[in-house]
């Protein structure tokens, strides 16, 4: 086997059995160290108000011994995913990964070995639909395949527990991309031969998103992409009466959206009613609202758009919207609370409202939208410190769920969602004697209202519990991961320490976890 060949044994949670991340070392095959090699470690959450998915890639680099080590910081409860870790050097690339849950669950049983394989390439051409070239179009490596990787020893392909994914080109470093000549063709050289995914685009054409596999490389280095000409959608909004709707902002997605955020368009209806949208890409798409604020709502719209189509719609009656207000206030003291906004949906129109597109409470606490009759399901986001106070009996604050009917009194009732302060509350779990525990799964949960804080004990026994209330009776629990418990006490909000909090357990006080 070439020297040049390497890999990274990821040895997760080596400082502590409660290490959040992992730490390990790169090594040639024949075990000697190789240091400055480059790790990017890449890791997934759900965005603030559950609006899609979070990637975040965290650079590293090994030590002169080789080794490397990430501290994932502490997110309360956020399911956060440490998706795997991919390795370059000057030799070739390496990857490695696994799918669970490191908030909850440390990441350490999940050890990927991530072999560096010599970089590949390949090349080929893109078409149009009836098969002509097309000179000036990118190609873009954009993700790197993670289903499969090389063992180390044997070149076998290993699935990763079964962790079907690609995993994002890391931002920090070099792109790999290319343009078509005069013939279409097109050469890509430094490639992972994982697998990767490249991302197709070429000016008056839809975009594409082409896998290209582990197999699809040893079998086949030659790909072919054929794009389909972008096409254009218009139409026009009327009231019920056959009135134009004005100034009515629209938004019209692809279905690749998720992958493309150049795959949406938006535009406004002018003084006939008319709207139109150019450049869009074929395939499915949805028509709807990107307001929650206007007088009229569209009924959202499934289409399709077939290669170079100029689809023009049918007259679309757009329904009446009735105001609807939400009120945020603190808790203790009744008085509003600004910087609150929303996540969710309104209405049987489907409008869609995010973080970024949400109104912002002021200084009158009042968030004020339109919805067209049907349910609404809304998320309200606090600013920081705060949080949504939680349901009596358990469950999470904050939901806003609701039904509007056609006969409702109009304007609704304002909707009140309460807040209360918080604070971080840090500590360390020792045994007598001093000893520190890890791996201990440390929580503060109050039953009314519900709220509920946990942490996993690091190397040194350290925990951060974070918004945590500044009133209530909490039970604190301290408890291994597989269901003992250490521990269970009560204590006031009061009585927390605002400084460190040292937990003393007895050395052998095991008991099996019951109740709820």
């Amino acid at each position: 086997m070439p020297r040049w060949l390497l890999f990274v044994l990821l040895a997760v949670g080596c400082r502590g059995a409660a290490a959040r991340g992992l730490e390990g070392v790169v090594l040639e095959v024949e075990g000697q160290p190789r240091p400055g090699a480059e790790v990017v470690v890449l890791t997934q959450e759900p965005a603030r108000g559950g609006d899609g998915l979070v990637f975040e890639t965290v650079p590293v680099t090994a030590d002169e011994q080789g080794r490397f080590v990430y501290d994932q910081p502490y997110k309360p409860g956020v399911e956060f995913y440490v998706l795997g870790a991919l390795a370059r050097t000057a030799e070739g690339y390496g990857l490695g990964g696994w799918w669970e849950p490191t908030w909850r669950y440390p990441a350490r049983e999940y050890v990927p070995q991530l072999l560096i394989t010599a970089p590949v390439s390949m090349r080929g051409e893109v078409v149009d639909s009836a098969g002509n070239p097309l000179p000036g179009a990118t190609l873009t490596v954009t993700k790197v395949n993670l289903d499969a990787v090389t063992e180390p020893n044997t070149g076998s392909t290993a699935w990763i527990n079964g962790a079907r994914t690609r995993l994002p080109w890391p931002a920090t470093w070099p792109p790999l991309t290319t343009t078509t000549d005069e013939a279409g063709r097109w050469q890509l050289d430094g490639l992972p031969r994982q697998g990767f995914e490249l991302a197709v685009r070429c000016p008056g054409y839809a975009g594409s998103s082409t896998l290209v596999s582990h197999s699809d490389i040893i079998q086949a280095p030659q790909v072919t992409v054929a794009l389909a000409r972008a096409g254009s959608v218009a139409g026009r909004v009327l009231t019920p009466a056959g009135e134009p709707v004005a100034d009515l902002p629209l938004r019209l997605e692809s279905i690749q959206v998720d992958e493309a955020p150049e795959a949406a368009w938006t535009a406004q209806t002018d003084a006939q009613g008319r709207y139109g949208f150019d450049g869009v890409w074929t395939g499915s798409l949805t028509l709807r609202s990107a307001t929650a604020t206007a007088d009229a709502a569209l009924p959202f719209q499934d289409l399709r758009l077939e290669d170079g189509q100029a689809l023009v719609l049918p007259d679309i009656v757009a329904v009446p919207t009735r105001p609807l207000t939400i009120t945020a206030r603190d808790a203790a003291t009744g008085e509003p609370l600004p910087g609150v906004t929303l996540s969710g949906r309104l209405g049987d129109a489907g409008v869609r409202l995010t973080e970024a597109s949400s109104p912002v409470s002021g200084a009158d606490g009042q968030l004020a939208l339109r919805t067209s009759v049907g349910g609404y399901q809304l998320i309200a986001l606090p600013p920081p410190g705060w949080q949504a106070v939680g349901a009596e009996g358990g469950g999470l604050g904050g939901i806003i769920d609701g039904y509007l009917a056609p006969d409702a009194p109009a304007p609704p009732a304002p909707i009140d969602v309460a807040f209360e302060r918080t604070r971080a509350v840090r500590g360390r779990v020792v045994e007598e004697g001093g000893a520190p525990l890890a791996g201990l799964e440390v929580s503060l949960e109050r039953w009314t209202p519900w709220s509920y804080a946990s942490d996993l004990t690091d190397d040194q026994g350290r925990f951060e519990l974070a918004n945590v209330p500044l009133t209530g009776s909490f039970e604190v629990y301290c408890q291994e991961l597989w269901g003992y418990q250490r521990s269970a006490r009560t204590i006031e909000a009061a009585d927390l320490p605002a400084d460190e909090w040292l937990i003393t357990l007895p050395a052998e006080e095991y008991a099996p976890l019951t109740g709820r």
